[in-house]
């Protein structure tokens, strides 16, 4: 029933906001820039937020790598890398949890259904055309699971681009092999892109292991992983200022876990996750505004096996979770003046999964109604967004972000944005045995005010650049797993999360040679501020709780 309303208002929606394109912008015509238009609705909106944007330099360095290790050599975040090449990666940052940052990939987000986080090594980095970091992504234009921040990657056509082929490889220690292939080709209306590649790593290094006696020398078993992927996206400049845009995106990782230290290696686990992803968008620039629908399939499969011994036949644990999920975006952009672009549209997501741990298939439905809009004059920018968000059995989340950013010179600006967030409880905490199908979501709110100031000078050749950060965060209601009476997930911490980040750069240009040098320092203060059941909790590290 609920599908059936949101099907027939979103129709509404797309005949009321067609209509209004071609009768409003009969009346006046205002110049839209090409940015502008082509601009995602989180990157419209991120004036007054500190975004941070990896270089094209360390984008081919990495390009071998995953998200995680392209992140560790480029951002200011805990990357988390649980074992050796291949293991599963998470991302944390200003001290709060994985499953406090949104990853997006062409503005679809990415997050697990069933445990909210992010495995950055089934991403990888040679596939993304631009991957930045949104510290502020505000829920109102982020949704759920933005605590922290969002990770935005996206795939760029490059109109100038003719026929582009490229082959790479990367060889290491411990049996390392690395294969990628990528092709490009197009004119000024139609360009494709594909990325291919392939990697395996045996990872049978040596180590002492000090918990067994007389520390003896052994050589890892059981480690190895391979993995491939297929990217593929296509560009279309249609008549009439009509666009598309369509990406596939296929993942595979095979990776085998080790036996713990201080253990025997007779024992034999392994984990298997593939991903499949795929998306359409089409939009239509009028005179003055621009429509925008966007529709997207994911598919994620984790599947984990453990036997005693590796030469037992049969597994003793056989666990296996298929999540899928149909996300649908419909986005009207109207700009009144030159300076003045309002943004309205909703987003329509349904997903499930199918896991033996949780006795039946899983479902939920989200539903969102956003309004967004930017006022620019000469050197100053205001934003301002609310969104409303329903999801099933619980009461309407709105969600609010208002921010400003001002350039008092050409090379010196300041801004500041305050916007609350929530987190909603993901398919473990609410159908995993002992878990609760009623938890209430988390919710928080974040304020943060950072400058800018570059100061260049023999002759615009040399630039020192310094950016400094002031935030909070508060996160009510978060969620923990305790075992008294029971195993159990329960809202019973409050956590506070304040800091300072500082970012120095140095640029220094001759004919040619271009030199960058940059400086990253973090201090943040990351506690429990409230604990319902441990007094002894309050005070302590979030991280380490």
């Amino acid at each position: 029933m609920k599908t059936s309303i949101f099907i027939r208002f979103c129709l509404g929606l797309l005949i009321l906001c067609s209509l209004s394109g071609y009768a409003i912008d009969t009346l006046k015509i205002h110049p839209i820039e090409e940015v502008s238009v082509t601009l995602s609705r989180s990157s419209l909106f991120s004036d007054d937020k500190r975004v941070i944007k990896v270089d094209s330099l360390s984008e081919r360095i990495f390009q071998h790598g995953d998200l995680g290790q392209l992140l560790s050599g480029t951002m200011p975040l805990n990357i988390r890398q649980y074992g050796a090449e291949g293991a599963i990666s998470m991302v944390s940052m200003r001290g709060l949890r994985v499953n406090h940052v949104q990853v997006n990939w062409n503005g679809i987000p990415l997050s697990s259904l069933t445990t909210g986080d992010n495995d950055l090594s089934m991403i990888p980095a040679g596939f993304m055309d631009q991957v930045q970091l949104n510290v502020g992504a505000p829920g109102s234009i982020y949704g759920s699971g933005t605590v922290g921040g969002a990770i935005d990657m996206s795939n760029e056509p490059d109109w100038n681009n003719r026929i582009d082929l490229k082959a790479s490889s990367e060889i290491g220690s411990f049996h390392l092999n690395k294969y990628k292939l990528t092709a490009r080709a197009g004119n000024s209306s139609f360009q494709y892109h594909m990325g291919v590649n392939r990697y395996r790593a045996e990872n049978d290094f040596t180590y002492n292991d000090v918990y067994q006696p007389g520390s003896p020398k052994i050589r890892i078993r059981n480690n190895s992983f391979s993995s491939a992927g297929l990217m593929q996206n296509l560009f279309l400049r249609l008549p009439r200022n009509h666009y598309l845009q369509a990406g596939m995106w296929l993942q595979y990782k095979d990776k085998e876990i080790p036996e713990v230290m201080g253990k025997p290696q007779t024992s034999y686990a392994k984990q298997k996750d593939s991903t499949f992803k795929a998306y359409i968008l089409w939009s239509k620039v009028f005179r003055s505004s621009r429509i925008t629908i966007k529709t997207a399939y994911l598919s994620d499969i984790l599947q984990y096996r453990y036997k005693p011994n590796i030469n037992d036949e049969e597994y003793l644990e056989d666990s296996k979770y298929h999540s899928q999920r149909f996300y649908n975006d419909l986005s009207y952009r109207y700009y009144f003046t030159k300076g003045l672009t309002l943004d309205v549209g909703g987003i329509f997501q349904y997903g499930f999964t199918d896991a033996s741990i949780y006795g039946h298939q899983v479902d939920e439905k989200r539903l969102s109604f956003i309004a967004a809009g930017k006022y620019r004059m000469k050197q100053f920018v205001l934003n301002a967004s609310l969104r409303t968000e329903y999801v099933d059995n619980r009461s309407p989340k709105l969600l609010y972000s208002m921010g400003f950013n001002y350039n008092y010179k050409t090379s010196q600006s300041i801004k500041a944005n305050i916007s609350n967030k929530y987190r909603t409880p993901t398919f473990n905490e609410r159908f995993y045995p002992g878990g609760d199908p009623d938890i209430q979501p988390e919710v928080g709110w974040s304020a943060e005010i950072s400058s800018e100031n570059s100061f260049a000078f023999a002759a615009g050749n040399q630039k020192f650049t310094f950016v400094n950060t002031l935030y909070y965060t508060r996160v009510d209601h978060l969620i923990q797993w305790i075992t008294v009476p029971r195993i159990h997930p329960v809202p019973v911490e409050s956590a506070a999360s304040a800091g300072y980040e500082l970012l120095a750069g140095y640029t220094f240009r001759y004919s040619n040679l271009l030199i960058e040098s940059n400086l990253n320092l973090v201090l943040c203060h990351s506690v429990i501020s409230n604990h319902l059941t441990r007094d002894d909790y309050i005070g302590n590290y979030l991280l380490y709780a």
